[in-house]
């Protein structure tokens, strides 16, 4: 029997517009087969639910929730579901150019997630923590396409994930990753450190200590990330009043959201709003 076609996928035609990056939240299940195809971009995907099945170059993955895949351009892949099985993927697809500036930028790195032509196909096995970041990270990228700074943002926080599984750091407990995932909407980060701590089950000191240890990072820093990250999507994409954004993600006044806006970004709230507001519906 004569085999398939390998199709070829350009980044000219899945981006017809132009634009730095591509993404999707896929759901593999069964019936849902992708055919082996090739493409003249590169991508990076993590399996963020279930499982799933990854060909590559011939050769079959198993992967499972908090697998992290750099596939260069000229691979030949597909992505589906185990038999009865069911997974989630998030793809990050963006111009070979990108990864060469990437991979002159930071080689070691490059080298762990994306791996050799000619040699297996690496599997980076996120930790829990690295999980919850770049599901938060999908969540950004699916409010509005991606530019320039914030496609080079998202690749160097993929990247950076490679750097823990090289230097072997210890695993995000289960109850901190648990305690993690119930603050990680609005409804759990307004309650502040007091619900992070009643969230973990855990002191403040230990839930510190092991964050710091596990994630390097501290539970306000953590907190005030996300939301910050909220407050920025919704002055890019609603009209809602910044006193009620500030409000929504829990901080002690309007002062302190502004003192932290500005830190962060430079500008005011305002300002930033007005910069981005051809995004507003």
């Amino acid at each position: 029997m004569k085999a398939a076609p390998i199709e070829l996928k350009r980044w000219r035609l899945l981006m017809p517009s132009g634009g730095t990056a591509h993404v999707a939240r896929v759901t593999l299940a069964r019936g849902r087969i992708s055919r082996v195809h090739t493409h003249d971009f590169a991508e990076i995907f993590w399996v963020e639910r279930g499982t799933v099945r990854h060909e590559v170059d011939g050769a079959v993955q198993a992967l499972s929730a908090g697998a992290l895949v750099g596939v260069r351009p000229a691979r030949r892949h597909r992505l589906d579901a185990p038999a009865g099985g069911e997974g989630v993927i998030f793809n990050f697809a963006f111009p070979a150019a990108r990864l060469r500036a990437l991979e002159a930028a930071h080689p070691a790195a490059v080298a762990r997630l994306f791996g050799e032509m000619g040699e297996s196909c690496p599997v980076l096995a996120l930790p829990d923590a690295g999980l919850l970041e770049l599901r938060a990270a999908g969540d950004a990228l699916l409010t509005r396409p991606p530019g320039e700074l914030e496609t080079d943002y998202r690749l160097l926080q993929a990247l950076r994930w490679t750097e823990w599984e090289a230097a072997g750091s210890p695993a995000v407990p289960d109850w901190l990753a648990r305690g993690l995932e119930r603050v990680a909407r609005p409804d759990g980060w307004v309650r502040g450190l007091a619900g992070l701590h009643r969230a973990c089950g855990r002191s403040p000191a230990q839930v510190a200590r092991v964050m710091r240890a596990t994630m390097d990072t501290s539970p306000i820093a953590y907190l005030n990330r996300l939301r910050m990250e909220h407050a920025e999507r919704q002055l890019r994409l609603t009209p809602r009043a910044i006193v009620d954004i500030s409000a929504e993600c829990g901080f002690a006044g309007l002062s302190q959201f502004y003192r932290l806006f500005i830190a962060r970004h430079g500008e005011s709230p305002f300002r930033y709003r007005r910069r981005h507001q051809g995004t507003v519906r």
